[in-house]
């Protein structure tokens, strides 16, 4: 029940978050909506952490620095960093719909996409 009730509340957090993400595409230096989606990560990685999504709350962890950076002003908002997002989010999704005879292939995923999200990153962040 909680595992249901866990990811309900992500797929919503994770539809805002694309709501958010082509939103800027159109107004990439919108605080406001820097901050939905600092917010909505940030929710997602709390949530996974206290549900026991360790993987999604780990993941997401590196996406709110990714995030993080961006509302500091130490990365800015690109096409390229916004589609790191999109990715990143398109993932989060996988983490939690993976077949368990899909696990180790997503697993090496979820490294490939840290990195490309750290490779965004100030390395005193990273």
């Amino acid at each position: 029940m909680k595992n249901a009730i866990f990811k309900e509340e992500a797929y919503d957090l994770l539809s805002d978050i694309e709501q958010v993400l082509l939103e800027m595409e159109d107004i990439p230096d919108s605080e406001e909506l820097v901050l939905r989606l600092f917010r909505a990560i940030h929710a997602i990685k709390g949530a996974g952490a206290i549900f026991g999504f360790s993987e999604v709350s780990e993941f997401a962890q590196n996406m709110e620095a990714l995030i993080n950076a961006v509302r500091n002003g130490t990365v800015s908002l690109t096409e390229e960093v916004v589609d790191t997002l999109f990715l990143a989010r398109d993932h989060i999704l996988l983490i939690l719909d993976v077949d368990p005879s899909e696990e180790e292939t997503m697993h090496n995923d979820t490294e490939r996409i840290i990195q490309i999200i750290q490779a965004h990153l100030p390395q005193a962040e990273a």
